[in-house]
């Protein structure tokens, strides 16, 4: 009788935990998005680089204006962060909304609507999809895909 009253009692504490966990983890990987957004940004390609895996994958889906052919993209991280860190006179602002964080164990996945801005001048929307896998480090992006469009955004 006495385990299982302590079992009812202990239940609960340990949901919590696991939803306490889950909120931290769901937190750090916000951060992370954040930190790339940033440092895109203020062109800040070291602190870009140190949240992706070397071998990160990432592309770009989009609809060719002129044959309206869809177009995927493969690019890599060393010209993206090549691109970030490159001076320029430009801005890039990329405003995300409507960020859903799925967390089980070390992988996250994070997808989000996004505006890109040049300075202050609209260039292009879409949504981001963003993998994330958590080792000794921390968490780390491992695949980025995005949709490109100029109309039908939020």
């Amino acid at each position: 009788m006495k385990t299982y009253i302590l079992t009812i009692v202990l239940i609960p504490f340990s949901l919590f935990s696991q939803e306490s966990d889950i909120n931290n983890d769901t937190k750090e990987v916000e951060s992370v998005i954040h930190k790339l957004f940033n440092g895109m940004k203020n062109s800040d390609s070291v602190a870009v680089n140190s949240i992706f895996y070397s071998n990160a994958s990432m592309r770009t889906s989009f609809v060719n204006k002129t044959t309206g052919k869809k177009i995927v993209h493969s690019g890599n991280l060393d010209d993206f962060l090549k691109a970030v860190g490159t001076p320029k006179e430009d801005i890039w602002d990329e405003r995300i909304s409507n960020l859903v964080i799925h967390v089980d164990d070390n992988l996250a996945q994070a997808w989000m609507n996004y505006s890109f801005y040049l300075n202050d001048t609209f260039s292009h929307c879409g949504v981001n999809s963003i993998q994330l896998i958590r080792d000794e480090t921390g968490w780390k992006i491992s695949d980025i895909a995005d949709t490109r469009r100029k109309s039908n955004c939020e």
